[in-house]
């Protein structure tokens, strides 16, 4: 239950606190004085998109909050799924600034929008002036189809069965795709094949081949540049290991006079061996140096050949190797093909059997269902004013006697029917509103006032298997008056029994039958322009229903009929 709604400064509205009571609440007032506001300011606070617009003029942010009382566990999967703390009381509240920034909190702890747009889902059904409309658009019907015949289960099973048949159909078309592509391709990949096997790359040859030309290239140079190197540390009369070893000789006499000195001067042994070790290295490395004008030639043509595959293909030779073994991998694969073609065919037939008993119950529930909610909405006609009518749930299925071109269907006896994401069921309400005739679609037969009316009939009988606890009907009695008006409240307070019922009407009769009244009123002084919200008492009531009756000037007859109408509820 709603207990309460603060607004502040959303609009023309600068602060309200309403108390929602249980039952019946009625809210009137002139046009334009903001009863729509307050609808606004509803959706506001469960989630619906808004501007910085609705901030009210000279104020920095705009602000809605309501109050809610749980009762016997009804948001516990919601607390669950959310992982929000379970409580028995909820405080939901949304602010927009001036730059469009939202906020939303529920018991003062921040969450996203979404969050709040589901918690709203699961409190509030709202009705807007124009929701009716919807009902003209056939592609609405099968939503409250299901809603009523509660296909949430069945239905989550078919949609996981067909996501799963669409992906393997997919599948089927991408490999058959592929595998035209490789067919068209197959003479090029074995022609390249050929190409590249003939030169047989290998991943580090072009780099070797490189390194070794170098070393050709400047033989003669690393011939000099070694001999250098061996004649300064060891042939020659005056090379370092000469000189240190002198050196040495010097250091062993210096021993036999002061050893303590000589003890320092020993790292001259290793010098030495190092020197000699050096040397050493630099003459092997010079007897390998040799020059082969044929190993040469051999060269520069191999890399040329290397050369002119990575210009032919335009990629280096690790990406040519690279290349190689795709393209071999796909011609095996088109080997494989039928193979492939050959599974996925076993698995979307064994798909199919399950989308076809997965369309089947849900099909069959809905039609079930759609005799009994036929009888419902056809009884309650008379009720709101269309007497003598008859309400029809057509179920066209599109049925084709070929098989399909498409893959998207499921045999139905010798038939083939079409698979939607929704199921095989084309949900339309057709009406009769005159014995004898034929039902035809709504959109073609009922007037807008009929619409409304069928719109709440069905709200009716869905809010009967809804744990939603307030609704909120924003003009639903559009378009009617007299006993057809009076009808419609009755149906509006039937619906109060079991639910919060908030109505916005311009109707003397249905106001009439509120268990709590409210006015909008709207005022001005020189800088603003302020909408509040009044409770009436039942003096006031009397007098806002004779308002509605004869406008601004009341008389004592339409007061006596306003209590006339107050008291008969």
């Amino acid at each position: 239950m709603i207990t309460s709604l603060t607004i502040k400064n959303y609009a023309l509205i600068e602060h309200i606190t309403i108390n929602l009571e249980k039952g019946f609440t009625v809210i009137t007032g002139e046009t334009g004085a903001g009863k729509s506001i307050l609808i606004d300011a509803f959706n506001l606070v469960l989630g619906e998109r808004t501007s910085a617009e609705v901030v009210r003029t000279g104020a920095e942010k705009a602000f809605v909050e309501i109050n809610v009382k749980i009762k016997n566990n009804q948001l516990n999967e919601f607390f669950t799924q959310f992982e929000i703390e379970k409580t028995d009381e909820l405080i939901i509240r949304r602010e927009i600034t001036l730059k469009g920034q939202s906020r939303c909190f529920i018991n003062d702890s921040p969450v996203t929008l979404t969050v709040l747009k589901e918690l709203g889902d699961l409190l509030v059904d709202l009705h807007g002036q124009h929701d009716h409309q919807m009902l003209l658009r056939s592609n609405t019907h099968l939503s409250f189809l299901d809603t009523f015949a509660e296909t949430d289960k069945l239905l989550t099973n078919y949609k996981t069965s067909y996501k799963e048949i669409n992906s393997l159909l997919v599948d089927k078309k991408e490999l058959q795709l592929k595998q035209h592509d490789l067919k068209a391709k197959k003479n090029l990949y074995e022609f390249q094949i050929r190409e590249i096997d003939g030169v047989s790359p290998t991943l580090n040859e072009e780099v070797e081949l490189n390194t070794e030309l170098n070393l050709f290239s400047n033989s003669e140079k690393l011939h000099e540049i070694t001999n250098t190197i061996n004649s300064l540390l060891y042939s020659k009369e005056q090379s370092a290991s000469a000189l240190i070893y002198k050196a040495k000789k010097e250091i062993d006499l210096l021993n036999q006079i002061d050893p303590e000195v000589a003890s320092q001067l020993k790292e001259i042994d290793n010098a030495f061996a190092i020197i000699n070790d050096v040397a050493s290295v630099a003459k092997k490395y010079q007897e390998k140096l040799h020059f082969s004008p044929m190993r040469l030639e051999d060269i520069r043509e191999r890399l040329g050949v290397l050369t002119h595959l990575k210009k032919k293909y335009m990629l280096q030779i690790p990406a040519i190797i690279e290349y190689r073994i795709k393209i071999g991998e796909e011609i095996k694969l088109l080997e494989n093909f039928d193979d492939e073609i050959n599974l996925i065919n076993k698995k979307i037939a064994s798909s199919r059997n399950t989308i076809t008993q997965n369309a089947i119950k849900l099909s069959d529930l809905r039609i079930q269902l759609s005799k009994k909610l036929e009888k419902l909405v056809s009884s309650s006609l008379g009720d709101v004013g269309i007497a003598n009518s008859k309400f029809v749930v057509n179920n066209n299925f599109q049925i084709s006697d070929s098989l399909p071109e498409h893959d998207l269907y499921i045999p139905r006896g010798k038939e083939f029917v079409n698979l939607k994401t929704t199921g095989i069921d084309n949900i339309e309400f057709y009406i009769s509103t005159n014995i004898g005739e034929e039902p035809k679609p709504l959109n073609r037969v009922a007037s807008g006032g009929e619409i409304s009316r069928i719109m709440l009939i069905l709200k009716s009988i869905l809010a009967n298997g809804e744990n939603v606890p307030l609704l909120i009907f924003d003009e639903i009695d559009v378009g009617v008056s007299g006993r057809i008006a009076q009808s419609v409240g009755k149906k509006l307070k039937e619906l109060s029994k079991n639910h919060q019922v908030i109505t916005i009407t311009h109707l003397p009769q249905i106001a009439s039958l509120a268990d709590t009244h409210y006015v909008v009123e709207k005022s001005s002084d020189k800088s603003s322009t302020t909408s509040r919200l009044i409770k009436l008492t039942e003096e006031e009531r009397v007098h806002e229903v004779a308002k509605l009756m004869s406008g601004e000037k009341v008389s004592e007859s339409s007061l006596e009929t306003a209590r006339t109408l107050i008291q008969a509820k």
